[in-house]
């Protein structure tokens, strides 16, 4: 039996992408001791997917050269590690370990790849290098389920993401634009539903005032990740920014529609992976009419 290592810190798109190279480690390595490393936002979370006997914190020690020896002892400690993360912070890990002859055999990003494509398809080129080649078109979140019948959701609605975290204000959409839309869904019988942390109630809440015919759901800061999922099974379509929850909504399998400001954002790297997800790429976002929009909503609606 041996001990195996599988890091990945995030963000909450990136650990949805990497859910299916999860599934798959597992599968390769059903009779090992499975140890996932990940940021401390993300330890309850990975430890309900059940690929994993242990998940523990890398609590990155820049400044203690104690905790750093401790993480690299840690590290060393494994047969093998499954490197996710393609980040500095792994690679100046495995360079100190090599250095001083106690890098464990190691798996991460094929040297020749093309690096302008999703985690999601770098990930399944990494495990073909590992004879791994069971990988999925999806990601795995089948575990991501919890019941949804005190929401009383109606039988035809649509959910509604305009939120992001405080570092991607610039993928953020118009709350004027948004209202527009919310407005026409509701011509057309769908009901939006928001949803959102307790970060996006401000945008929400712009939004909210601006519409004329309130027939709408706000659930903006009172589902889990899970639920979440569990609604977006169910959801007619879903418009959002680019943003975490929309890995989940896309990759459960919502007809997903994701607002892509290219300034900023490579839309072939993030869009989210999932069987109905369509990405909307526009130069400048903040330009982009709720018409334009609505257009291509209506494959849909």
């Amino acid at each position: 039996m041996g001990k195996i290592l599988v890091i990945k810190h995030g963000a909450l798109g990136d650990v949805i992408q990497a859910t299916e190279a999860f599934r798959t480690i597992k599968e390769a390595h059903k009779n090992d001791i499975i140890v996932a490393m990940t940021r401390k936002p993300f330890v309850d979370f990975i430890k309900k997917m059940s690929f994993f006997n242990e998940v523990i914190i890398d609590s990155y020690p820049k400044i203690s050269i104690v905790n750093y020896y401790k993480t690299l002892s840690l590290i060393a400690s494994f047969d093998k590690v499954y490197d996710l993360q393609h980040s500095r912070r792994t690679k100046r890990y495995f360079k100190l370990l090599n250095l001083f002859g106690k890098l464990p055999i190691t798996s991460t990003i094929p040297v020749k790849i093309n690096r302008d494509i999703s985690a999601f398809d770098i990930f399944r080129e990494q495990l073909k290098i590992e004879n791994i080649n069971n990988y999925g078109t999806v990601p795995y979140l089948d575990f991501m389920k919890e019941n949804i019948e005190h929401f009383n959701l109606p039988a035809n609605f649509a959910l509604i993401v305009a939120g992001c975290s405080a570092r991607g204000i610039h993928k953020q959409w118009t709350p004027e634009g948004f209202a527009e839309v919310t407005e026409y869904l509701i011509l057309k019988n769908i009901t939006p539903v928001f949803v959102g942390t307790d970060h996006d109630l401000e945008i929400i809440n712009k939004i909210i005032k601006l519409i004329k015919k309130p027939d709408f759901i706000n659930l903006c800061s009172k589902t889990n990740l899970n639920q979440l999922a569990s609604i977006a099974r169910k959801a007619k379509l879903a418009l959002t920014v680019d943003t975490g929850p929309a890995h989940i909504i896309g990759g459960v399998g919502c007809k997903t529609f994701i607002m892509f400001n290219n300034k900023y954002t490579n839309a072939k790297k993030s869009l989210a992976i999932g069987k109905s997800v369509i990405g909307l790429e526009y130069s400048n976002l903040l330009t982009v009419s709720a018409d334009q929009i609505i257009e291509r909503l209506k494959i849909v609606v």
